[in-house]
């Protein structure tokens, strides 16, 4: 029996150990990484439900440190309120669907027309990525001139948060990338102070937020360029790839129904979960699942796992948008069935701007999709967070 998320095979595709230890009786101890594997659907969503009890110990080393500061799933109470308001006020509502959503259209038409340009092009490396980071320093107030070495920066942050293992060296230059990033922010953050806009980073430097220091500003800015960024280009490719081999029918239906897009892109973030692992630490013995979990453990909630629950979902491994039945909001809400933007008190502060952008991106690339086709083969790497690496197209 594979033992291990470490084991060689599990890191180049994880599903297969999903699925033999959720048909193991209990939780599944992780001997290389001492840690708790929950992966049934059930047990993950109760672990996530009780905030106090798994608590976002982990966090403390395994982000704060390239945050520049705490980030919001380590806050409770008022203080947890205060700053999620704040976020909110900035990347959801109206402002979502009047300010935003424009000039998400605009960037995601101007990009794919650009990597359309080319006869034979890659929707990660050409549009995907792209999107993904100028989509989040639009929201931000950040022009797009810097977003070269911003994504640079964000790469070598999201390895530190998502690295089951790393050298000093790479921990070294995660850091330093941080620590970039503070210092490009920092001038920014003063300016907004003294000569506000309407973008987000001006609402966080606003005095009614509780004055905020520099440095939280700093931390929750971080916080959200990595909860925005990480579901759009991954998912907008999955989605893409499920729709071209579905044939005809599914690209003209996603192309002429709004819903079944919007159905589409659930079932994709269900199927191909961004954030496959979510860190908890048990805060006392407890039960669950029949598995004593002694106090101060590490666990990870396995939501790739959950999410590919065949006791909570009808074929699992299966492509299916009809299964949400929705074409609304729901799934982008705490009312979610599947978990990809978490669960409970921390669930995701980029759900409601990751729905915008995904169905505002896949709109403008569904519009082309009878016209491409798959031009080689999917190749897809990860294990804490998950996601294509290529997906080469060309126009038919």
């Amino acid at each position: 029996m594979t033992t291990s998320l470490l084991d060689p095979e599990v890191m180049v595709d994880p599903y297969p150990f999903y699925r033999e230890i959720q048909h193991t009786p209990g939780i599944h101890h992780d001997p290389r990484l001492n840690a708790w594997l929950i992966s049934r659907y059930d047990a993950v969503r109760s672990a996530l439900s009780q905030d106090t009890l798994f608590t976002t110990a982990p966090l403390a080393t395994r982000a704060e440190p390239v945050m520049r500061g705490r980030v919001l799933a380590q806050m409770t109470g008022s203080e947890h309120a205060l700053k999620m308001a704040a976020i909110m006020k900035g990347i959801s509502g109206r402002i979502l669907t009047e300010r935003y959503a424009p000039l998400i259209e605009k960037l995601a038409t101007r990009l794919l027309n650009d990597a359309m340009s080319q006869d034979h092009f890659d929707l990660v490396t050409d549009f995907g990525r792209r999107f993904a980071v100028l989509a989040t320093l639009t929201i931000l107030g950040i022009d797009e001139e810097y977003a070269q070495q911003i994504r640079g920066w964000h790469d070598g942050i999201t390895h530190y948060v998502t690295s089951l293992v790393s050298t000093e060296d790479e921990r070294r230059h995660d850091i330093a990338c941080s620590e970039h990033l503070e210092q490009f922010l920092l001038p920014f953050i003063h300016e907004r102070r003294h000569h506000p806009d309407t973008d987000l980073l001006s609402l966080l430097c606003q005095t009614s937020n509780g004055g905020m220091t520099d440095s939280e500003v700093v931390a929750l800015a971080i916080n959200i360029l990595l909860a925005a960024t990480e579901p759009s280009d991954k998912t907008l490719t999955y989605l893409t790839y499920h729709l071209l081999t579905h044939g005809p029918d599914a690209t003209a239906s996603a192309h002429q129904d709004q819903a079944y897009l919007q159905d589409c892109i659930a079932e994709t973030l269900r199927l191909h979960s961004p954030v496959q692992l979510i860190p908890r630490q048990t805060a006392q013995d407890t039960i669950l699942d029949g598995t004593l979990i002694p106090a101060g453990e590490t666990v990870f909630c396995l939501i790739g796992a959950a999410n590919r629950d065949a006791a909570v979902f009808d074929h699992p491994t299966e492509f299916r948008p009809h299964r949400h039945g929705s074409g609304g909001a729901r799934p982008f809400t705490a009312a979610a069935h599947h978990l990809a933007f978490g669960h409970g008190l921390h669930f995701c502060i980029g759900a409601a701007f990751a729905r915008m952008q995904l169905t505002t991106a896949a709109a403008v690339l569904a519009a082309h999709l009878p016209h491409l086709r798959l031009d080689g083969n999917l190749a897809e790497s990860g294990l804490y967070t998950r996601g294509p690496i290529t997906l080469p197209l060309s126009h038919r």
